[in-house]
């Protein structure tokens, strides 16, 4: 990128002074050195890293090696609202790194790609090994893990070592299982994997919950596994969506609009800024329309802010759909709530699809709105799982 942009401004440089005919000729000659002596400044720094790189895999290697080997499980970040152990910093790390760049890490077989897992208690399970009535999935959203659903909301619940999961195990009696896994990629490539990991899980009934991307990702999940013809969908009972971007996220749009904008400068101090906003991941580009599957992001129309083809993937009619929206004001009719929505998501997109009022007549689909409740803190807030249980009990 260095090199690129140190290209473009001088060209810039060349362009100009090359309209003096009498200076033409040496600004070429100029240049032409610049260029060898630039290719080869970036070339040794790179050549240097490349060579850090294999000596330290190679150091890895053998201190790996020399390693005893243990039977010992690797440790888990336990399921409570302690952020204080240096275990929870990094597996936060880990899950914002994922969201930003998961895609990269994915592509390059990186081992900080988080892949897609189960989590059961305290172990990441196989699907197969998942054998219950009653099964309860909980996905989060971008750039976090599992360990979200424990964040704390401001107001605890009523036991504040207690999640969702260990709340409907205890009143509807679920098993939870908690879903893991790259935020940073396509969420169609996501749904196509958990649609496959729940087809193996062995239960009667199945509840999906999902906060922000999470909710998507389940959508897309339920869709392509209706078109695959995998039995777990005619298992799911019920899909909750916490604060997920169903008509897109404001955040990425803005995103969006900025990188094409200071793409049209061609200084080197729009084009990196915008080369570095680009770089972030399939999965964040998918939240600026609610992409749930493959042919709405390979469109020519991906790119638009306006006027973009997204598919409506309709509506199960055996499972009850229930679309919560977070409000940042406390008070329902205060203008913030209408403009800001939870601060990440507007009330609308958080609503469900733009189709939801139409098919709301054929399918079950309850709309909730609950006021003070930020974005971050809807996966864990009392007022939410109230919302979640009384829809449960019904």
């Amino acid at each position: 990128m260095v090199e690129d942009v140190e290209e473009q401004a001088a060209q810039k440089v060349v362009d100009l002074v090359s309209v003096v005919e009498p200076v033409a000729p040496a600004a070429k000659l100029v240049n032409d050195v610049r260029r060898v002596v630039t290719k080869l400044s970036v070339h040794s720094v790179l050549g240097v890293n490349l060579l850090v790189d294999i000596v330290g895999e190679v150091g890895l290697g053998v201190v790996d090696r020399l390693q005893p080997e243990s039977d010992t499980p690797v440790s888990l970040v336990p399921m409570t609202s302690d952020t204080s152990s240096a275990a929870w910093l990094e597996d936060a790390c880990l899950g914002a790194l994922n969201g930003l760049v998961g895609d990269h890490l994915h592509r390059m077989g990186n081992d900080l790609d988080l892949g897609m897992q189960l989590r059961l208690h305290d172990a990441y399970v196989e699907p197969a090994t998942v054998a219950a009535s009653k099964v309860l999935v909980l996905a989060h959203g971008v750039c976090a893990t599992e360990w979200c659903f424990c964040m704390p909301a401001g107001a605890p619940l009523d036991d504040d070592a207690a999640h969702f999961g260990a709340l409907l195990q205890r009143d509807f009696g679920f098993t939870p299982v908690f879903l893991r896994y790259n935020s940073g990629r396509h969420i169609s490539d996501n749904g196509r994997l958990l649609a496959s990991l729940l087809d193996d899980i062995d239960c009667d009934e199945m509840v999906l919950l999902g906060h922000s991307m999470g909710g998507l990702v389940m959508r897309s999940a339920l869709h392509q596994g209706r078109q695959e013809g995998r039995a777990f969908v005619d298992k799911v009972t019920h899909l909750v969506c916490m604060g997920s971007p169903h008509q897109g996220a404001p955040l990425e749009k803005a995103g969006h609009v900025l990188t094409s904008t200071l793409r049209r400068f061609s200084s080197p101090g729009a084009q990196i800024p915008a080369r570095l906003l680009d770089a972030r991941s399939d999965g964040i580009k998918d939240l600026r329309h609610g992409f749930l599957v493959e042919d709405d992001w390979q469109h020519p129309t991906a790119d638009r802010v306006l006027d973009v083809q997204r598919t409506d993937l309709g509506y199960e009619p055996h499972i009850t759909y229930a679309f919560i929206a977070g409000n940042a004001a406390s008070d329902a009719d205060h203008p913030a709530g209408a403009l800001l929505g939870d601060l990440i998501v507007r009330r609308g997109s958080a609503r469900g699809p733009a189709a939801v009022d139409v098919d709301a007549q054929t399918f079950d689909i309850h709309v909730s709105d609950v006021d003070g409740v930020l974005h971050f803190h809807m996966q864990s807030h009392p007022a939410v799982y109230e919302v979640v249980r009384r829809l449960l009990d019904a």
